[in-house]
């Protein structure tokens, strides 16, 4: 019998746990992607060659690749390959992942469970026919719209505090599909490459009974487990000892508990890349301590 691998990612916080979102980690992007600069602040239009989208953002985003036979583990159907785009700044998230899928039916059923959307209505942004969808948070307001190309499928997800922060018009004034523009320039997206052993003064970060407003989870990559792993048959948690900072980015200064055949590494790449609002304490971002659990079965 053939063994199918699955990884269960579990964030031991008690605030937010609906609507987390369970992908798979990455290797870094190689193909090219096209930029141009936007008029005002440092938004830039991001445009990838084999992607059907273009979209302006106020950082450089990050990118989280799976390819191959994941799809039947964790019930997306036939998926090829997932990319996820994503980044954060000053009170606004963006998240934007790509299915290569010759069918989207089971997807979005599977993307709907996973988010807890709910269908809202349909929509028209900038000439493409989508879907409108919510999702449940507390304390931040969180849209998904579904698109189907001929080539793709994308779910992008907007989330802030504020339902109306600036930074949402102007990114779906600027989210575009179909062929991408040929007069850009070229840009390779960041991969989070935090180190382990970051910078950051333990003494300013606050536990999460200090907080007056918890962080707010959009997107928590699962961890990927290794071909290494999986023929050896390494099962177990990655314990980590996570730090959100202020600035959306997600810290590791210590590995509680940690496993061979690189799972302990996989699990700091998928937590590096969580995307979430800053927790708060009376009005202003803080920084906080969690733990974060990465469980590594074969089933």
């Amino acid at each position: 019998m053939i063994k199918v691998v699955k990884t269960v990612a579990v964030l031991l916080l008690v605030f937010m746990t609906s609507g987390f979102r369970i992908q798979g980690t990455s290797t870094g992007l190689q193909e090219p992607t096209r930029l141009v600069n936007e008029g005002g602040g440092d938004w830039q239009t991001v445009s990838l060659e084999n992607e059907e989208f273009s979209m302006a953002t106020p950082v450089q985003p990050s990118v989280l690749t799976r390819l191959g036979e994941y799809a039947s583990v964790v019930g997306h159907g036939n998926v090829q390959e997932e990319r996820t785009y994503s980044g954060y700044t000053d009170g606004f998230v963006f998240v934007l992942e790509s299915y290569k899928t010759s069918g989207h039916g089971k997807l979005l059923k599977y993307l709907v469970h996973s988010y807890h959307m709910q269908p809202i209505k349909e929509v028209n942004l900038n000439g493409s026919i989508g879907t409108l969808y919510q999702s449940e948070h507390k304390d931040c307001v969180v849209q998904h719209f579904f698109f189907v190309t001929p080539k793709h499928c994308y779910l992008l997800t907007l989330a802030s505090r504020d339902a109306n922060h600036p930074a949402i018009a102007r990114f779906l004034a600027s989210f575009k599909l179909g062929s991408n523009r040929s007069d850009l320039g070229r840009l390779v997206p960041k991969r989070e490459n935090v180190s382990i052993a970051s910078n950051i003064d333990l003494g300013l970060v606050l536990k999460i009974n200090e907080v007056t407003r918890k962080a707010g989870i959009v997107c928590k990559p699962e961890a990927q487990y290794t071909e290494l792993a999986r023929k050896n048959g390494v099962k177990g948690t990655v314990t980590l000892k996570a730090i959100f900072d202020t600035s959306g980015k997600v810290f590791v200064p210590e590995v509680v508990e940690g496993l061979k055949d690189g799972l302990t590494e996989e699990a700091i790449e998928a937590a590096k890349n969580i995307r979430f609002l800053p927790a708060e304490k009376d009005g202003k971002p803080v920084t906080v301590q969690v733990q974060i659990e990465y469980n590594f079965d074969l089933y």
